[in-house]
């Protein structure tokens, strides 16, 4: 299926709508296919249920590519779902009792709430039009009567966060609050993600070719230009992964302190 021998069909892919390619691949091919990407080289997808359990459960017999690994560690860091070999057996057995089902039955009533607070945070959305809901206007085929745009994944985003913070630490981001200001971790992400999808011709060979990440955005003056800083993508990227490892170390440190001092309080 390429498109050419350079590029294979990463053109046609990021020319396209998101998955707009691999669907109409998967209705002509099936849901397991291969297709090449630069250079000629070959990329594997499947969206079969039972071959992506198989892969998940066997992670020593299917790593990840290594590009890949570099580039979700780039902004995730070494952690369960980037690890491989015995790096990532480690981790996952410090974290198995906290996804067991006594565990996931007892964050339950957290999930529960957190559903709720973005209920109520999307009808205020809708009912309050100071606030802006989406990065683009309504077009006209999507204008309904008493309703909004709303970027509904943005919200779905900091509802996931604010749970991974009540569950992990016992902390509560606020993320979802509309009265409290942006959240820094909040807006880390959403930076940090928005800068990974970013992704056109000149990001992809970046990917490809080391050297090239130390390339620089071309000015009115010509073409790109060579800096010893890495490229404003990559900077984007490193900014918010500092914020997001500052804000988890405090919180932490926090839930550690917590939890001496309730020990300490016991032993009285």
């Amino acid at each position: 299926m390429p498109d050419d021998f350079l590029w294979g069909s990463l053109r046609a892919i990021i020319n396209a709508g998101p998955l707009e390619l691999h669907m109409k691949w998967i209705k002509h091919y099936g849901h397991t296919f291969r297709y090449r990407i630069l250079g000629g080289g070959w990329r594997f997808f499947t969206a079969d249920p039972v071959a992506l359990s198989y892969i998940l459960n066997h992670p020593d017999t299917f790593p990840k590519p290594e590009l890949t690994r570099q580039q979700m560690e780039q902004f995730l860091g070494n952690g369960v779902l980037i690890a491989e070999g015995a790096d990532h057996r480690r981790q996952r057995k410090i974290l198995n009792p906290s996804f067991s089902q006594a565990a996931v039955r007892e964050m339950v009533p957290m999930f529960f709430d957190k559903a709720y607070e973005l209920k109520d945070t999307l009808i205020t959305l809708i009912n309050d039009t100071s606030i802006e809901t989406s990065p683009t206007p309504a077009v006209k085929g999507d204008l309904v009567q008493g309703a909004r745009k709303i970027d509904v994944m943005r919200y779905l985003a900091q509802a996931t966060l604010d749970v991974i913070g009540l569950a992990g630490f016992n902390y509560d981001f606020r993320s979802m609050s509309l009265t409290e200001g942006p959240n820094e971790l909040a807006e880390a992400y959403r930076s940090m993600f928005q800068a990974t999808q970013s992704i056109d011709t000149f990001a992809i060979a970046q990917a490809f070719i080391k050297p090239l990440r130390y390339l620089v955005s071309s000015t009115s003056l010509g073409p790109i230009i060579i800096d010893n800083q890495p490229s404003k993508r990559t900077r984007k990227i490193l900014e918010s992964r500092t914020v997001t490892e500052k804000i988890g170390r405090v919180s932490l440190l926090s839930r550690h302190r917590r939890i001496l001092a309730d020990a300490v309080a016991i032993d009285q």
